[in-house]
């Protein structure tokens, strides 16, 4: 799938409930989530693990629901990394975290999630959703003071 006019670009951060301490099993991770976007249309960019969550830049297949797939999604993957683990029991979260991104800053988007790890030594996840929910804020409060034609 190439991207077009029609694709949106996803930001996705998901956290993990049960399961903490994935970094160790980074490259399977970003394997299984790679393969699961792939296998249902969408188009994976990036992928970023950290401890306790995940950051997932993809392109969005149109014709699917975001929500029905994230359902399946946190199902098949935590299905597919518990198989792998064999000790670890990976629970996602239920709550997530998806903002659409322009197209224009694909590559600031993955230089910003490839220096994760150095950010999160001073911010937790906590701190990081805060900060992704006041820039959303701000924006909505620009927007709303915007004139109208």
């Amino acid at each position: 799938m190439t991207p077009g006019n029609t694709q949106i670009l996803l930001h996705l951060i998901l956290p993990i409930l049960s399961g903490k301490g994935m970094k160790r099993n980074t490259e399977m991770f970003e394997s299984v989530i790679k393969n699961h976007l792939e296998t249902h249309g969408h188009q994976h960019i990036y992928t970023a693990v950290q401890q306790d969550h995940v950051h997932v830049l993809f392109f969005m297949n149109p014709d699917i629901s975001l929500s029905l797939y994230l359902k399946v999604f946190l199902r098949d993957t935590a299905n597919i990394i518990n198989k792998h683990l064999h000790v670890e029991h990976l629970i996602w979260n239920p709550e997530y975290y998806a903002v659409s991104c322009p197209l224009n800053n694909l590559e600031r988007q993955i230089n910003d999630l490839s220096h994760q790890p150095q950010y999160h030594e001073t911010q937790s996840y906590y701190d990081e959703l805060k900060h992704y929910l006041e820039l959303m804020l701000e924006t909505s409060c620009v927007a709303e003071n915007l004139p109208q034609k």
